[in-house]
């Protein structure tokens, strides 16, 4: 009885064999020879993305050293602007132009300047203006520029 149950069953230990036989087969050698390539294919795409991000470091860098640049020709223009202000407010008269009386060359009334004064005064303020203008322009670039610095 046992030869024949044997036989009987004989097709279907052969078939098991053959299944563990292939999927071991497939375990050892295909599996890792798809391991090689995957890894290579990881290892190159590691390799353009640490070059990518290495050459934006580098434009980042000089970004920054350019800005640097900036920023230092716009703290001595700063420098220079306030130490003209300072030398402007010395040279302005401390106290005030207020005539007491008409006198030849002031033909306005009191507390108004000479015509030739009033004239030398709009230049003067226009001047300042002026300076006045490029300094908030200088402020303004260091503002912006101390704003990307902290970023």
């Amino acid at each position: 009885m046992p030869i024949p149950l044997l036989m009987r069953l004989l097709p279907y230990i052969v078939a098991v064999v053959a299944v563990l036989g292939i999927v071991y087969g497939i375990h050892h050698h295909g599996y890792n020879a798809g391991v090689n390539e995957i890894q290579t294919k990881w290892d190159a795409a590691e390799h353009a993305a640490e070059q990518a991000q290495a050459a934006k470091n580098m434009a980042d860098a000089e970004r920054i050293r350019k800005l640097e640049v900036v920023k230092n020709e716009n703290i001595v223009e700063i420098d220079r602007l306030r130490a003209n202000n300072r030398a402007l407010f010395l040279r302005i008269p401390q106290t005030a132009c207020i005539g007491s009386q008409a006198s030849a060359d002031n033909t306005a009334g009191a507390g108004q300047l000479p015509d030739k004064a009033q004239a030398a005064f709009d230049r003067f303020m226009a001047g300042v203006a002026d300076e006045a203008y490029r300094a908030d322009r200088v402020v303004e670039d260091c503002r912006v520029l101390n704003e990307y610095l902290k970023n």
